[in-house]
């Protein structure tokens, strides 16, 4: 699904990756770039990420904070 034409384009679908152990870590910032920022944060509040995950997205938006 995450290489699927249709379906690797739709938010959801990257969001339930980001809580996919198998999901490479250079993928989920890849994944997290493209996602908006209160989808992001929907994620990490879900508590269904794993540590390296949750760091990852906190440096996205982290990031992204500075950036503004």
């Amino acid at each position: 699904m995450a290489r699927h034409q249709k379906w690797s384009y739709r938010n959801d679908v990257k969001a339930a990756l980001l809580t996919n152990n198998y999901t490479p870590p250079a993928r989920v910032l890849q994944l997290a770039a493209e996602l908006p920022i209160n989808l992001i944060k929907d994620v990490l509040r879900s508590g269904r990420v794993s540590s390296n995950v949750k760091n990852c997205l906190l440096a996205v938006l982290e990031k992204r904070a500075i950036r503004g």
